[in-house]
């Protein structure tokens, strides 16, 4: 097949091909609280949009982005992918739906997003401590997950919407997702609504059992601007049902599951003011966990969440050289052990205050950047008998900040380097955790007297930006003071049979880099070329830290033409890889993974279809069926990854 479409790509026409130049750097606004280009951005930011990220759109959100610089993802089957941003994941990286913080349990490694993977129109990851912008948990980076905004400046009001379907035969996944929208005169509104199912995993030696998942997702936005003040509110509900395959040889049959609900609402406004602009954010969200051990049974863990969380950020006009942001930010959160079997965690209340300035200093070529943020935190906690947990307060603060310089030393040059530093306070569960968890398959005992962590990262890029060239090479080194971590005993509980996790505390040091090189060769070629390393270790221990990414290289190729004829635009063909090496470095009591290499090929083009203009995407995952093991996988103990699976993802306009 792909033999027959490159041929076709390459002789049926004989009309020029067309040089598809990268866009200009793309504007973000999660590394600064103004906009600011990536290419001068002080900290290391990638940026995925547009057709880039409908090829790319995968089973979970975080699927859509593993492959990004510095990116990787903890799995749990085919529906949890927790991201890890330089090797730390949890709630050490920070997401955002529209800007907006992502509250559902971030502390179970099969705990990911609740965030559905249609309907996004970017997605901006970045890279560092962002302590400063957003708070506690952003040690290692943010990823902002924007969904379609509506379009309030058109002259005229317009109707129209997408509709996305997509396949993946490794678990016989359907997917379909439709929105439909009017918006333009300064108003607009919008619905949607989306849903997922899947069978077993098929490996390449055989099906994983009770591995299938369902997942629903609906939401609505409305949106109002007069002038240049605007108003938009937007609400979502995300429901997933995800099996869980257990160890064959130790739960023969076992069919455990998870039930997880999602309801989010956000409200954001946007005012001038005579001397600059005023934003404000406000945001509701209430997530419902059930962990079930079998099919038709009661549920062993229920918990419920409710977070409110509020943004208000002054952007000033210039005074004098200087541009900034002052901000204030506050949460409340109350979290629920409703009654059930499993008692992982105590009722708990928290509240949650900073407030930060963040400045920038044009200097011809050279821009300074630099901020200071103060946090304060509380939580009460709610005796729990069964933890052995007394009714008590727990009270943290931290001051960040932050100092970055970039040198656009020649044209569509810039040399950029940054100094952050980052908190978190431990969380409840690693604080008072004490029982046997289900969903990790472990049996955990926390720690009550852990102390904050804290962390000094330093960073360092080169970066190019071209029509023809996106490139950027960084070194990066994150020291990390009282990292808390799950660390295997090697011991079993007698009852439950899992082995036994103890949460300890100690310092630690990730000094890695990251290289990605994307070349438009020729009007018909594309190249891609990337990198990631990472060196992971314990400093009081003397050995590397648990759950390590393996280091990576990353490449592609991909053939394009403008116009294919009949009526074909934009087609192309390309192969993809990744060369992942062995994972030796491991805790103790860690098991290690060999090194593989995988190969994917895709192909796609806009064509007609229905009197509209669509856009489809074939391809083919794990190409030659290679059998492997991910080191983040949760399943790599007992279970490989998936095998082949061919691929199709259509998405469809329509309207005006």
């Amino acid at each position: 097949m792909f033999r027959f479409a490159l041929a076709l790509l390459l002789v049926s026409s004989s009309r020029p091909l067309r040089a598809e130049d990268y866009e200009a750097a793309p504007i973000t606004i999660t590394a600064t609280p103004r906009p600011s280009k990536t290419l001068t951005a002080p900290a290391a930011v990638t940026v995925l949009t547009g057709r880039e990220l409908e090829r790319k759109r995968g089973q979970s959100v975080m699927q859509t982005i593993q492959d990004a610089p510095g990116v990787t993802v903890n799995t749990t089957g085919a529906g949890i992918a927790k991201p890890v941003v330089r090797g730390l994941t949890s709630q050490r990286v920070l997401t955002l739906t529209d800007g907006v913080r992502q509250e559902g349990q971030q502390w179970g490694d099969e705990h990911g997003p609740e965030i559905d993977a249609n309907g996004v129109d970017r997605i901006e990851i970045v890279r560092g401590p962002q302590s400063l912008l957003y708070g506690p948990e952003a040690l290692s980076g943010v990823i902002n997950v924007v969904r379609r905004q509506l379009r309030l400046d058109d002259p005229s009001f317009k109707f129209g919407g997408l509709l996305a379907l997509d396949g993946f035969t490794h678990n016989s996944q359907t997917a379909g997702s439709i929105e439909a929208r009017g918006e333009g005169r300064g108003f607009g509104a919008a619905v949607r609504a989306s849903g997922r199912s899947a069978g077993e995993i098929r490996t390449a030696k055989g099906r994983l059992f009770n591995s299938g998942m369902e997942e629903r997702s609906t939401g609505a936005s409305l949106a109002a601007k007069a002038g240049e003040a605007a108003l938009r509110a937007d609400f979502s509900r995300f429901d997933q049902m995800l099996k869980i395959h257990k160890d064959p040889v130790a739960s023969p049959g076992a069919t455990a599951y998870q039930r997880v609900g999602h309801e989010k609402a956000i409200l954001r406004a946007d005012a001038p003011l005579p001397s600059g602009k005023l934003s404000a954010t406000a945001g509701w969200q209430r997530n419902e966990r059930q962990e079930f051990e079998t099919a038709g049974a009661s549920a062993k863990l229920r918990l419920v969440l409710d977070t409110w969380t509020g943004d208000l950020k002054y952007h000033h006009d210039p005074l004098g050289p200087f541009e900034g942001t002052l901000g204030v930010s506050g949460g409340y959160q109350r979290n629920d052990s409703r009654a059930s079997d499993e008692r992982l965690i105590p009722g708990y209340n928290q509240k949650d205050l900073g407030v930060f300035l963040f400045e920038e200093l044009p200097l011809g070529s050279v821009t300074l950047s630099a901020g200071g943020r103060y946090d304060v935190r509380r939580m009460s906690v709610t005796a729990d008998q069964t933890l052995s947990v007394a009714d008590q307060v727990r009270r943290y603060n931290s001051v960040s900040g932050s100092f970055g310089a970039s040198w656009a030393f020649a044209e569509g040059w810039a040399l950029v380097g940054n100094a952050g530093s980052g908190w978190r306070a431990p969380s409840a569960f690693e604080l008072f955790v004490n029982g046997e968890h289900e969903g990790s398959g472990r049996f955990e005992v926390g720690r009550a007297d852990l102390k904050p962590e804290r962390s000094i990262n330093t960073d360092v890029s080169v970066r190019r930006q071209s029509g023809t060239v996106q490139a950027e090479v960084t070194a990066f080194r994150n020291r990390v003071n009282h990292f808390i971590f799950a660390r295997p005993t090697g011991n079993v509980d007698a009852g439950s049979g899992l082995p036994i996790f103890n949460i300890a505390q100690g310092n630690a040091t990730l000094i890695g880099g990251e290289a990605d090189v994307k070349w438009q060769a020729r009007d018909w070629l594309g190249l891609n070329l990337g990198a990631d390393v990472l060196r992971a270790q314990n400093d009081d221990l003397r050995q590397p830290l648990p759950q390590m990414p393996a280091n990576r290289i990353k490449w592609g190729v991909r053939l394009s033409r403008a116009d294919a004829g009949h009526q074909v635009k934009d087609a192309y063909v390309s192969a993809s890889g990744r060369l992942v090496a062995r994972q030796n470095r491991v805790a103790a009591n860690e098991q290690k993974t060999a090194g593989y290499g995988l190969v994917d090929f895709g192909a796609g083009a806009e064509l007609p279809l229905l009197g509209a203009r669509a856009r489809a995407d074939l391809g083919v995952e794990n190409a030659f069926d290679l059998p492997y093991r991910d080191h983040l996988s949760r399943y790599r103990a007992y279970a490989l990854n998936a095998g082949r699976s061919f691929t199709l993802k259509l998405t469809v306009p329509f309207g005006s």
